[in-house]
């Protein structure tokens, strides 16, 4: 799984995020006064326009202390109870036809099928439901202020607060109704869509014969097959299932009675025998292993280069996205992998190698034939303390498992222990080399791991679920915002604005640190006029010169709004899903309070808003 910007740990960002959100908050707030300030001078003087802005501020906190909790919950049932008056059962009825016509576009012989359908019904339930909150939030208010419906709500007793925040809580609690049947349903879709099974002929098995070289009787079965004690049987009949859903299996049967499949379109199936010789029967389970959560332990990256030096990158063979680097076959260059909390009881066995390895090419030679590559295990505080070679065939665009067991030999041919000899203080180093010259392996840090456990995939399932509740609070939250002062189209609009912001988070970010190529805003509208090259610079003149300063007067103003605006990408959990990868704890648990940190400033906004119209004095 691609992870270009990684998370802190936990511990490590709330500091810096709880001092970056207090000081965008008090900026904020001396812009939202001093605006206020000025708007009242202007009208009444400066001398009235402080007795004003002090009463508002007085004001504003005698009606946040004075919240009634009573009121809220009752405008927040008259809320939801709006809501279902507006057909909102409707997301529903969309819901379930989209999944019922599904299966005549998912294509169920995709090789990683399971991967396909997580992603539809996860993508479909983001969309349908935050298309719910924003048409939920954004014409509710401008609707009860056309219809003066509201008028019967603040004759009451009513603070203009419990308001927004009533108006949050009821569709929000709509939605969160709405996003549980969606995700009871989804995954049931997700579970069930997949399901199929094979039939194996049992007069069509092969004996397996050494000096028969049409049988392949090489030991990647061991690593295939869900039975882990595979490597002590011996291999006595090999063949192939029935196709079905686009795809067959090997099937692998052992001197002991037991069968299985190898794996294949990202699965497996257990074999149940029964019977003997050529009226064994053979039944054959559902997939297996198609839908995982996987725990993985990331080190830290490093390179050596070509003549063995360390370096901080590795080369750059032309690709424009920089996320890996590539090391040159043939030569000294590595890629070394440190990682951390190595101890026996978290991995008894050994180490559980998973890779994803991109290969490029510098000539095609055999294309048939895999390119080459080993793995060292070395001890972190000796480099001459290493083990011998362990060779593979790089698998692209696959993920590669690699179980390096705990007796290890090392490079003098002698049987050491993995943990005695390698392992440091829980520390240990992992060696990746290309050996076939001429041609590159390339990773990045998160390409390789060790794979500790696997966690409950319908637990992950629903943190993804998670992940769409947080994305849905914040477009309630700015839809009430902006209809406390807009009416309901514009509101939408704006709505809209924020979330198509809230997606270009990162493009922002790099706009302002200058990481893009082209440059900013008016010099790439420029090259886009003239159809010039990214890489070539602006021809000298005026035209430079105006690019130049507009685009360096914007990196603030472009600064400014990705602060005050949420990263909606970063909300996205369907690709932790959807590529078998539990979602941290602490991924999930910052995710969740950065959400909620944009929530009190909406608030106390909508609340001012709602403050300055006729209907909320």
């Amino acid at each position: 799984m691609v992870i270009e910007n990684p998370l802190p740990p936990f511990d490590q960002w709330l500091p810096i995020a709880l001092l970056w959100w207090v000081g965008v908050s008090l900026v904020l707030t001396i812009a939202g006064v001093a605006v206020g300030y000025i708007v009242a001078a202007f009208r009444h003087g400066p001398a009235r326009a402080a007795e004003i802005t002090g009463t508002a501020l007085r004001s504003a906190v005698a009606d946040f202390l004075g919240m009634s909790a009573g009121r809220v919950f009752a405008l927040a049932r008259l809320a939801m109870q709006e809501s279902f008056r507006r057909r909102v059962l409707v997301v529903l009825v969309v819901f379930f036809v989209v999944l019922g016509f599904a299966a005549w576009f998912l294509d169920s012989e995709n090789r990683d099928v399971g991967k396909l359908y997580v992603n539809f019904v996860l993508t479909a339930t983001t969309y349908l439901s935050m298309l719910l909150a924003l048409f939920l939030s954004v014409f509710s208010l401008p609707n009860d202020l056309k219809q003066r419906t509201i008028y019967t709500i603040v004759t009451k007793p009513v603070r203009p607060v419990e308001i927004v925040l009533g108006r949050i809580l009821g569709f929000m609690a709509c939605g969160t109704v709405m996003l549980a049947v969606m995700g009871v349903v989804g995954y049931v879709f997700v579970v069930r869509g997949v399901q199929h099974t094979h039939t194996i002929d049992p007069v069509a098995l092969v004996e397996v014969d050494a000096s028969n070289p049409d049988v392949d009787i090489e030991a990647e079965h061991a690593a295939t097959l869900a039975s882990d004690d595979a490597e002590q049987r011996t291999l006595v009949k090999t063949g192939r299932t029935s196709i079905d859903e686009g795809h067959r299996h090997d099937v692998e049967v052992y001197d002991d009675g037991t069968a299985g499949t190898t794996r294949d379109h990202g699965h497996w199936h257990d074999v149940a025998v029964s019977g003997e010789g050529d009226d064994a029967r053979f039944d054959v389970s559902q997939p297996r292993g198609m839908y995982t959560a996987k725990v993985p332990v990331y080190g830290t990256l490093t390179f050596k280069d070509r003549q063995g030096n360390p370096a901080a990158r590795g080369i750059n063979v032309g690709n424009e996205w920089e996320y890996r680097s590539y090391i040159e076959g043939g030569t000294l260059a590595a890629a070394v992998w440190r990682f951390e909390g190595i101890t026996p009881e978290e991995f008894p066995d050994g180490l559980p190698v998973e890779m994803t390895i991109r290969v490029f090419r510098s000539y095609k030679g055999e294309i048939s034939e895999g390119i080459l590559g080993s793995l060292v295990i070395r001890n972190p505080q000796d480099e001459n303390i290493r083990s011998s070679e362990i060779p593979f065939e790089a698998e692209e665009y696959s993920v590669q498992q690699i179980m390096i067991g705990r007796t290890l030999t090392n490079v003098a041919g002698e049987p050491v222990d993995l943990f005695e000899e390698f392992v440091v203080d829980g520390v240990v180093e992992l060696v990746m080399r290309c050996e076939t010259p001429q041609q590159y392996f390339g990773m990045a840090q998160a390409d390789v791991y060790l794979r500790a456990r696997d966690a409950s995939f319908a637990m992950n399932f629903f943190k993804a679920h998670v992940g769409i509740w947080l994305q849905m609070l914040l477009v309630t939250g700015y839809g009430v915002m902006f209809s406390t002062f807009l009416n309901g189209p514009v509101s939408m609009l704006a709505a809209i604005a924020t979330m198509l912001g809230g997606f270009l988070h990162e493009h922002m970010n790099n706009l302002i640190f200058q990481r893009v190529q082209g440059g900013g805003p008016l010099e790439s509208f420029i090259r886009i006029v003239n159809q010039d090259n990214l890489i070539v610079e602006l021809e000298a003149g005026p035209m430079k010169y105006l690019a130049l300063t507009v685009d360096t007067i914007m990196r603030p103003v472009i600064f400014a709004v990705s602060a005050v605006l949420p990263d909606f990408t970063s909300l996205n959990l369907i690709s932790y899903v959807a590529d078998g990868y539990n979602v941290p704890d602490g991924t999930l648990l910052i995710e969740t309070l950065t959400a909620l940190s944009y929530m009190l400033p909406l608030i106390v906004a909508g609340y001012f808003f709602l403050k300055l119209r006729e209907v909320g004095k």
